[in-house]
C-alpha cells in the first residue's frame, strides 16, 4: 500500500512541478564574484560557526543531545521555586532554549542573564511576541495588532515596524520572536484569533 500512495505521489510531482515552475516565470540571477568581500566575509564566519556547532556536538553525550532539541517555557519570576527550576532544567535536562510566559521585563532579563551563565552550550531564547514585548510583558511599549497592520497600506511602516520589534527582542536577549503568525479570522464562533489575525 505505502509503495502505491509513493508512486502515486511521484506521479504528482511529475506532472505538476513543471506547471508550478512555468507560473514562476524567470528567476533574476546576478552573480556575485568569489572574490567579493563581503562574500568573504560570510563564507569565513559560516565555516567557523560550522566548526564550532560540531566540536560542541563531539563533546555531547546523547541525553545532552535530545536536551538540545528541546525549548522550556518558563515564567519570569524571581521567586525560590522557580529559579529553582530554571536551574533544573538548564543544568539537568541541557535544554536548548527557553522561552518566558508573561511578567516582568526586569526578571525576564535576570534570568535569561542567569540561565546564559548556567548553560554549557549558550541557550536559544524565545518569545511569543505577535504584537511585540507588550503581548507577554508588562510595562513594554505597546504596539498595534496584526488586524490593523493587515489595513496599513505602507510597507515602509510596516518594515518599521518589524524592525523597531526586533530591535527589541534583541535588547532583552531575545534571538527567535514567533511571530508574526499567520492565523486567518474565519470563524466568528471562536473569538481567540480575531486581532491577531492580519485579515
Amino acid at each position: 500500500m505505502k509503495r502505491i500512495y509513493l508512486l502515486a505521489y511521484i506521479v504528482i510531482l511529475c506532472c505538476f512541478c513543471p506547471l508550478l515552475k512555468a507560473q514562476l516565470g524567470p528567476m533574476p540571477f546576478t552573480p556575485v564574484p568569489l572574490n567579493d568581500p563581503s562574500l568573504v566575509r560570510l563564507l569565513n564566519s559560516d565555516v567557523r560557526c560550522k566548526q564550532w556547532v560540531d566540536s560542541v556536538l563531539q563533546c555531547l553525550t546523547l541525553k545532552e543531545r535530545i536536551g538540545q532539541l528541546f525549548i522550556y517555557t518558563i515564567a519570569p519570576q524571581q521567586d525560590k521555586a522557580n529559579k529553582e527550576l530554571l536551574r533544573k532544567v538548564v543544568e539537568d535536562y541541557k535544554v536548548g532554549g527557553l522561552l518566558f510566559s508573561g511578567g516582568l521585563m526586569q526578571n525576564q532579563v535576570m534570568l535569561t542573564n542567569e540561565a546564559q551563565r548556567m548553560a554549557e552550550v549558550p541557550l536559544m531564547i524565545t518569545f511569543d511576541g505577535e504584537w511585540g514585548l507588550a503581548m507577554r510583558l508588562r510595562g513594554t511599549p505597546n504596539f498595534p495588532r496584526n488586524m490593523v497592520l493587515g489595513c496599513i497600506q505602507n510597507d515602509t511602516l510596516i518594515y518599521e515596524y518589524g524592525r523597531e520589534v526586533a530591535r527589541q527582542c534583541r535588547e532583552l536577549g531575545v534571538q527567535v520572536n514567533f511571530a508574526p503568525v499567520a492565523d486567518v479570522n474565519i470563524n466568528p464562533k471562536n473569538p481567540v484569533i480575531n486581532t491577531r489575525s492580519f485579515g
